[in-house]
Order: structure tokens, then sequence, then C-alpha cells
């Protein structure tokens, strides 16, 4: 997949202090093999409260990390600003510090990566009140809120890595409270929802869509009788799908804290399913070249038809582990890295054109509850359906809330369609399966 690059006189939006960078770097390489990483944004907030905005809030964020490693000793200072002391600090840290694995850093590496959106940097607040003029007494947004801006970051090390990425981002979340018209009801309903994407998305088709969802859902029914297959939506298999996905990251294997230690090559459960980690994804939430230690990406299958092909890497375990890097280091601003996911896609042998019309009789699960309590090694997970639906030969039922429990690794994969959307870097479709227990 071609590489979306950019030269650095071509980036405008932020400035990075070349010399104060590379003057940190030559003196912290006199004690040790160091690192510099700097991170900037801007970003713009609305706080949505009663299908209005509440208040407007914007930030400037603008922070430094710098690791340096003594005889596999780490040293980390996280700062506001580079000044002369932060290799002096990390070095009195790493002389106390307890050893841990160190290969070294990453070598030599040049990259520039840039994807910016200019509808975003352009897009005025005025545009929300006209998406919120859809709601009204009977359907209101409760709380919600855009975020949306421009980030930064750019890694050089002692090794000849010197790598900078640029991106926009735009984020919507809502929760929209719906009441039914029936003057003899007093039924409400909810719908929570979020989006995010590198670039402008309809946020008045988002809105619309939210409105829809809590509507959708008053005067709800009891289960009847409970159909064999089951059919979770994007969202909700998003949700259990990052569940499992964790159990990939390799210092997780290295510390036996996941299911898939010592399972290269082997099948796990029911689970027919392959996952893949594609950082070079066009258009991808979490697209990136080079990872945050300035390791060069690419795209990794960790799971084919439910046998586990790899494992993520960052440059430390990749070299534990004997095995190719996967550019898989993350970090949370300029904080210390961490193994994390690009874009990560399911995707099944088993597809169908139009899920509801190959399984005429499930149950469609469209929101739940509870999934903070579920079990990422076991992947054993019981929560409340607060959004479900009996589907029957095209016909929808809106239910009452009720139990959803089981093994994810268990899940027999019945069906995935093509109605493919993006659940927080995970890309995933409508899928049915069965092996799941309902109580009612």
């Amino acid at each position: 997949m071609k590489e979306n690059t950019t030269k650095e006189s071509e980036i405008s939006s932020f400035a990075f202090d070349d010399e104060k960078i590379k003057k940190t770097i030559k003196e912290g390489s006199k004690f040790g093999d160091c690192e510099i990483y700097v991170y900037q944004a801007n970003s713009t907030t609305a706080n949505l409260h009663k299908n209005t905005i509440s208040s407007v809030e914007s930030a400037t964020g603008f922070n430094v990390g710098f690791r340096i490693f003594i005889d596999k000793k780490q040293g980390y200072v996280l700062s506001t600003k580079i000044d002369d002391n932060i290799v002096k600090r990390a070095v009195k840290i790493a002389k106390i510090s307890k050893p841990v694995d160190f290969y070294g850093l990453p070598e030599a590496n040049k990259k520039n990566y840039r994807n910016v959106d200019r509808k975003i940097l352009n897009f005025e607040l005025d545009e929300v009140k006209d998406f919120l003029k859809i709601f009204d007494e009977k359907n209101t947004l409760s709380e919600g809120s855009l975020n949306y801006g421009i980030a930064a970051g750019k890694i050089v090390n002692s090794e000849g890595v010197e790598c900078m990425e640029e991106i926009s981002f735009f984020e919507a979340g809502g929760l929209c409270i719906a009441e039914s018209n029936n003057i003899r009801s007093k039924d409400k309903s909810t719908a929570i929802d979020e989006k995010e994407e590198r670039f402008l998305f309809d946020v008045g088709n988002f809105m619309e869509n939210l409105k829809r969802k809590a509507a959708e859902s008053l005067n709800p029914g009891k289960i009847k009788k409970i159909p064999d297959v089951v059919v979770f939506n994007q969202q909700t298999f998003g949700e259990l799908l990052a569940l499992f996905v964790g159990n990939f990251d390799a210092r997780a294997v290295d510390k036996g804290e996941s299911l898939l230690t010592g399972k290269i090559n082997e099948s796990i459960g029911n689970l027919n399913l392959t996952i893949i980690d594609d950082p070079l994804m066009k258009n991808g939430v979490n697209t990136v070249t080079f990872d945050s230690e300035g390791c060069g990406t690419k795209t990794n299958l960790l799971m084919e038809d439910g046998t586990v092909k790899n494992f993520a890497y960052d440059w430390t375990m990749a070299k534990k582990f004997n095995a190719g890097p996967t550019g898989n280091a993350v970090r949370g601003g300029a904080g210390i890295p961490s193994i994390g996911f690009h874009n990560i896609i399911a995707d099944s042998r088993n597809k169908v054109k139009e899920i509801f019309d190959e399984y005429k009789n499930v149950l469609f699960i469209c929101s739940v509850s509870g999934m903070h309590t579920a079990n990422s090694m076991t992947t054993e997970f019981s929560v409340k359906v607060d959004r479900g639906f009996y589907i029957e030969n095209g016909s929808s039922t809106p239910l009452k809330n009720f139990l959803l429990s089981g093994k994810f690794i268990n899940i027999e994969i019945l069906g995935i369609d093509r109605n493919v959307e993006n659940r927080g870097g995970i890309y995933v479709p409508n899928v049915a399966c069965k092996g799941v227990k309902i109580v009612v």
C-alpha cells in the first residue's frame, strides 16, 4: 500500500525546535541510548446539553518525553518544555531504577507522515446549531460533545531515528432520550453513540441516526421465544473484539497475562475469525507509517480462520521474541510507549450479502452495558442488553432489557455482512453467531 508521506517543508501547522531536540539527544548520548518525543496539539471541544451548545473550550497541548537507558536501566522524564535539565533528571532516575528488558533502540529511520483534513481546521460551530434543530422535547439530546483539531508528534533517537507525523481528528458523541408520543404511555428509551475519524464526517447524519436509534427502542416487549441465532451490530461486536484483541499484546504474552501465550499456529476455541492490524489502511483512524518509537509499520495478520498467526510487537518485544518488528508502539501524548493497535479489521470466510435475508429469525444486539466487568484473559462476559430487537422475517420488535453472557473465543461465526463501521479503530460488520446465553 502506498505510504502517505510529505516533505517537512510542507508541514506548517506546528514548529519543532530541531536545534534543541538535537542538542538534547547529543547530550543524552554521552550517558546512554536515548530518545526524545515531542507532542503538540490544538483542539476545540463543544459540550452539548439539552439540545444546545452549553460551552466551548479550546486547548493547546505541548509535552516532551525523554527516555534514556544506562546499563539496561531506564530513566524517563515528562516535561512541558525542552530545557537543559531534562537529560540530568533522566540520568538520575535511570541510575536508581531497576533493570528492564532492553535490546537497543530502533535503527535509523527518517520519515514524515501527514494526514490533515483542512475541512476540520475550517469547521464552524455555527453548523452544529443547525444539527441540533432535529431534537425537541420528545427527542432530547441529553448530553454530548464534539472534539476536533490537529496533533503532531516528533520522535528522534540516538540511533538516527527522526520521524514526524501530523494528523487531524474529529470526534462526536451523544446520549439521546426519546419519549413516547402516546399520552397513556410514559415510556422512554435511550441511545448512546460515538464516532471518531481523521476526517470531517457528516455530523448531521450522526445526530439523525442517534435520534432514530433512541426512538426505535420505544414501547419494548419481552422475548417470547429465544432464537438460535444472535446478530451483533458493529458497536457491540466491536466491544467484544476489543476484549479479545488485547491478548495479542506481546508484553502480555511475555508475562503470561494473555490466553494466547504459547499458542502461535494453534486454533483458539470455536472462533473462526480472521483479525488483521493494518496501520497503512487508507483513511484509517490510526493510520501511520511509523510507530511511536520510530519503527516502520506494516500490516500484521494476527489471526487467520481462528488460528493465531502473530503478536503485536514494539521494538523491545520483537527483539526479545526474535521476531520481526510490527511497529505497534503507541503513546498517550509524550508518555512512555506501550504496545497498542492501529486499525483492527475483522473478517471471516462466512460472508453474506444481507444478514437479515440470510437469518430471518434472530436477536439483534445493538447496545450493551457492563462490558468493563468482562475478563480479557478468559474472554468471559456477562452484560445487560440496553438496545435489542427481535427480528422475524424482516419485522423488528424492540425488547426490554435482558442479560447476555458467554465466552468470546467460543462464539461460532455463522456469517458477516459488508456493512463495516469504524468502532474506535476496530473495523467490524454485523455478525451472526451462535454460542451465547440469553437470560430474560
